[in-house]
């Protein structure tokens, strides 16, 4: 896997009814709407609880994460983008010569240098405690943090919260709904369909890693009309071929870009050859960044693992 993993907040303004004017004196006229509805005046803090100040203005964006890099970009801001992180190069949509920077370190002082208005990260920046953005807070960058979210709930609000921060509500809002209406279709067909067991490989053996509860690929899985064999433990998981044979599931999914042929390596495996899902071909690959990068586009993936486990309710496109 080419990367591990890793509040949609609304604004209520209350109009205030001022007393005590003189007779005959009008009362103060109301805030233009533009404003009075703007949502990122509501934004105080990022998806990560620090506290933020957004830009009046997003005309010079970094992005540091490729999920975030993709909504950026399915929001219409592609033009606005000044760097990007290395693994966002190869985003369809991003401006050509961008400047590429190391998303777990990236250089402060280059990035100074772009004179930029907001600058989005993931978690993996600084993850090591550092603090490779300070130099662009302290100049008056907005810079703001948004993890991985745990659940599809948490990345519609993600996409909020960068539509908001960057003055595309309604395009966040679309966007949004264009999700929901594309999960619900996949739940309504597959919904009668007795659910299979499935094994996600996020990383290819000797050093397989899955997945349990608490991530949005396991939700990803059930809401595809599938049941995650590691549902019963949490987060991020090291896995051994022994726990997969004993878990025996009827279909194996990997989104493994790193080896050659990851399918045809699993089938191979003479470990597995007595589980269901090798037995009977049931092992398919599921488009990577659509399926290891939180954000709008899980729908591919889970239109992808619908098919496969539900080929006559959900066929392939």
């Amino acid at each position: 896997m080419s990367k591990l993993p890793s509040v949609l907040i609304t604004l209520a303004l209350a109009l205030t009814l001022l007393a005590g004017c003189s007779p005959g004196e009008a009362p103060p006229s109301a805030p233009p709407a533009a404003e009075a509805t703007d949502p990122a005046a509501a934004l105080t803090a990022d998806r990560a609880g620090n506290p933020i100040v957004p830009p009046a203005e997003a005309e010079r964006i970094i992005a540091l994460a490729p999920s975030v890099t993709q909504t950026l970009v399915h929001l219409g801001l592609a033009d606005k983008l000044v760097a990007v992180d290395t693994g966002s190069a190869t985003v369809e949509g991003i401006p050509v010569g961008l400047p590429l920077v190391d998303m777990l370190s990236p250089d402060g002082e280059m990035l100074l240098t772009l004179d930029a208005d907001l600058a989005l990260c993931s978690a993996m920046t600084g993850y090591d405690g550092s603090d490779p953005l300070k130099l662009l807070a302290g100049a008056g960058t907005c810079v703001a943090a948004i993890p991985s979210s745990v659940n599809i709930e948490g990345i519609r609000a993600d996409l909020m919260f960068i539509a908001d921060l960057v003055g595309r509500h309604d395009e966040g809002t679309a966007i949004v709904s264009e999700l929901d209406a594309g999960i619900q279709e996949v739940r309504d067909a597959v919904s009668g369909a007795a659910k299979k067991t499935v094994y996600f490989e996020i990383a290819s053996a000797p050093a397989a890693y899955s997945f349990g509860a608490e991530t949005f690929l396991n939700e990803m899985i059930e809401t595809a009309g599938g049941e995650n064999i590691f549902a019963d433990m949490t987060g991020w998981l090291a896995v051994s071929e022994e726990q997969v044979v004993a878990r025996d599931p009827d279909v194996i999914f990997t989104n493994v870009t790193y080896i050659d042929a990851p399918v045809d390596e699993i089938l191979s495996r003479e470990a597995l050859r007595g589980v269901t899902a090798v037995r009977d071909g049931q092992v398919f690959y599921v488009d990577n960044f659509s399926s290891s990068l939180s954000n709008e586009y899980i729908l591919q993936a889970i239109r992808e693992m619908a098919a496969a486990m539900h080929p006559d309710l959900w066929p392939t496109e």
